[in-house]
Parts: structure tokens; C-alpha cells; sequence
């Protein structure tokens, strides 16, 4: 198997029961019947699917937009979102009348607002779209549970303040991409298991997250869970994520790796408009929604798709592919997976291998979308954009190998 020098060991692995005692909803918590205002909190704001977020909230609403947003170093966070809302078109004179930007934390008690502030808020505030969320491949549960299950525990406790609050929850489809998971198709309505079998902190703190919402809706409480699977900017050229690196990557070594995994690739966008028309509608009819694509493709549908641009790869064993990546990355060059290097040749391979191989060598189960899309149709919004149109961008560019 392919190694590299400095290929860093796993942590030791956390145990089920550890999983499960984190996803234990704070005890006290029950849902107020009394009506809250017709205002809207939206946390993670100056995000990828934040900003679109806010976005189509000024235009579905009349309400009051309050965004928590933290400050970055020297960028205010007023600043930082006005950046982001321009980027994201919405109308400037719209977001100085209707957007209040409030600088705190999600994970922090009383989102780290003045008392009197975060009191005004829990009794303005009847819908809560908690998107914040700490994305990050190579750090552990431990170092991103503060933003990425605290933040969830602020929110049910926000939520238990004031009067009733509908809760927004932007998950994640890459609980279920999991060895322990049968192959196969996941629904909405199916529940992610063994989260100490996923690869990386961040799933876990994503399968810790979705728990604690569903343990409050059983308790009473009002929340829509939305599984986005990998998003990517409108323009994908300009996402530096795991999928955009991975796939230049592939330029890069002239090779696709013959694996079974199955890109389902969203834009940012179009999660949010879904998100938005699902959790405003009036005729709500599921709890959890699955914001993929009908069809996703597998590694020789992609291959297809670039014969048909006439940028032929050609599909090569996993093995072979990952001993390409190891020499390319030992030359020293500037390599789009360089980065992420140790999700690929962390030493032994475990039951707790990492993301990447288990991307090359497992069989995880796919995301059914159906029932989404249809709910989606019935409200007259198009669903989030095929793979087609996505994987175009992102594979047929001419410029995608000079990164």
C-alpha cells in the first residue's frame, strides 16, 4: 500500500456508548406552546448556503432577518456578512433595512450576547435556521464538537426560551457514509448508525448534532433536519473543498480510481432555496429531507460525461490510482490534494480508516432523494441541480488542472 513519510497515526478510537452519552438532549429542555414573533434567527449566516439562505428569506418573507455571525480576526462581522450577502446578490438597500447582524457565537451560552439582547431575541424569534457548523477533514470530535454540538445545544436551549420556535437544521448526508452502514439506499426516514465507525470528526459531530434534534422532536419540540450531501459554490471552480480537490486531482494524475462511491453534488444555492420553501411552507409533511439529486452517478457515468466533453480519463484500479497520488505528492509539486494528504496515508488500514479510502475501497449506501423531490414539486421549486450540470463545471473546465 502507498505511504508517504509523515503519514500521521489515527487518535484512538472513541466508543459507541461515548456517542451516545454526547447525543443526550440536556435535561430541563421542553418546547413553549406560547407564539413567539414572526422574526427569523439564521446562524452561520456568512456561509456558503448562509448567505443564499438569507438571501431567499428576504424575498419569502417580510420578517426581520437577525444573522449571528461571528467576527473573523480584524473583519467585523457585520462586515464579513455584507461581504458575503453581495456575493450572494442579495439587494444592498434590502439587507440595510431588514438583515440585523448580531457578532456572538453559536456554541457559546446565550450565543455570547448581552442578556437583554438574547431575552429581545428568544421573544422576537419563531423560526431558527441553525446552518453554523465547523467543517474540517483532518480535525478530530473533540476539537470541533465545541462549535459543531454546542452550537446545537445553544439552539435547543434558545428554543426553549421565549415562546415556540420551528428549528431549521442543516445536517449532513455524511453520517451514513459509514463501512458499518449496509449498502444500499438510505430514505429519509432511516437513522445513521455506529458513529464510531465514521472516519472523521466531522461526521461524528454531525451524527452527535442530528441526534440531539431528533431526541428534541421527540420531546416536543418543532425541527426540520435537512441531509445536504457535498455542496459546492454556484461557480464550483471557486469551492476549494474536498470534492473540487479530489476531482482536480484526478486531472492531475490523467486517472479516475475505480471506486464504487457515487458523487451526489449539490450548489449552495439550491440547498437554500430548498431549505427555505420546505421549512416556510404551510403544508409541511416530513420531518427530515434529503436535498440530493434523483440520479447519482458512480466513477464510469463521470468517465461518460468526459469522453463527452472530449476530456477523456481513464479508470484505473484504487491501489494503483493512490500510488500515483503518493509519488506526485513526494515530488513536491503543488498538488490540489497536497492539503489533505493525511486522510490518504495515515499508517495501517483499520476498521477507523479515514474518509478518502473509504471513498476509494468502501460501498456506502446512496441517498434516496425521492420523496424531497417530489415535496419539492409540489411546491412548485425546483430541486437542488443535477450532477450533470455540476460535474460539467467542475470536470470540463479548461482551466481545472491549473489550480
Amino acid at each position: 500500500m502507498a505511504s508517504l513519510p509523515h503519514a500521521r497515526r489515527d487518535a484512538t478510537p472513541l466508543a459507541r456508548e461515548f456517542f451516545i452519552n454526547e447525543a443526550s438532549l440536556s435535561p430541563g429542555l421542553s418546547p413553549l406552546r406560547d407564539a413567539a414573533g414572526p422574526d427569523i434567527l439564521v446562524t452561520g449566516a456568512a456561509g456558503l448556503v448562509g448567505a443564499y439562505l438569507v438571501r431567499e428569506l428576504l424575498e419569502r418573507t417580510s420578517a426581520t432577518i437577525f444573522a449571528l455571525v461571528r467576527s473573523s480576526g480584524p473583519v467585523p462581522a457585520h462586515q464579513r456578512l455584507i461581504e458575503q450577502l453581495t456575493l450572494a446578490g442579495a439587494p444592498v438597500d434590502v439587507v440595510t433595512k431588514r438583515v440585523r447582524v448580531l457578532d456572538g457565537d453559536c456554541s457559546a451560552p446565550a450565543f455570547g450576547l448581552a442578556p437583554h439582547t438574547y431575552a429581545e431575541l428568544s421573544e422576537r424569534v419563531g423560526i431558527i435556521f441553525h446552518n453554523a457548523a465547523r467543517l474540517h477533514f483532518l480535525l478530530s470530535y473533540r476539537a470541533l464538537c465545541g462549535t459543531n454540538v454546542g452550537g446545537a445545544r445553544r439552539v435547543l436551549e434558545f428554543a426553549a426560551s421565549g415562546g415556540h420556535k420551528t428549528i431549521a437544521h442543516t445536517s449532513s448526508y455524511s453520517i451514513f457514509e459509514n463501512p458499518a452502514m449496509t449498502p444500499g439506499t438510505v430514505t429519509e426516514d432511516m437513522r445513521a448508525t455506529s458513529p464510531e465507525m465514521l472516519a472523521t470528526g466531522y461526521m461524528q459531530t454531525k451524527w452527535v448534532a442530528e441526534e440531539l434534534f431528533d431526541a428534541a422532536r421527540t420531546a416536543g419540540f418543532d425541527v426540520i433536519t435537512f441531509r445536504p450531501p457535498w455542496i459546492v459554490a454556484p461557480d464550483p471552480l471557486a469551492s476549494p473543498d474536498f470534492v473540487v480537490r479530489f476531482q482536480r486531482q484526478c486531472f492531475r494524475l490523467r486517472a479516475l480510481p475505480d471506486m464504487n462511491y457515487r458523487w451526489n453534488v449539490v450548489r449552495g444555492d439550491e440547498v437554500a432555496r430548498a431549505i427555505a420553501a420546505l421549512t416556510l411552507s404551510d403544508e409541511r409533511r416530513m420531518a427530515v429531507y434529503h436535498l440530493g439529486n434523483a440520479d447519482v452517478p458512480g466513477v464510469r457515468e463521470v468517465a461518460a460525461q468526459l469522453l463527452r466533453l472530449d476530456r477523456p480519463l481513464p479508470i484505473v484500479p484504487s491501489d494503483v490510482w493512490r500510488d500515483r497520488l503518493a509519488e506526485a505528492l513526494q515530488s513536491g509539486g503543488d498538488e490540489p490534494l497536497r492539503p489533505l494528504a493525511p486522510l490518504f496515508f495515515r499508517v495501517g488500514r483499520t476498521r477507523h480508516e479515514p474518509a478518502a479510502n473509504g471513498y476509494l475501497f468502501n460501498d456506502f449506501p446512496v441517498m434516496d432523494s425521492r420523496a424531497t423531490i417530489a415535496e419539492l414539486n409540489r411546491l412548485g421549486v425546483a430541486p437542488p441541480l443535477g450532477d450533470d450540470v455540476v460535474l460539467s463545471a467542475l470536470l470540463g473546465d479548461e482551466n481545472v488542472e491549473r489550480v
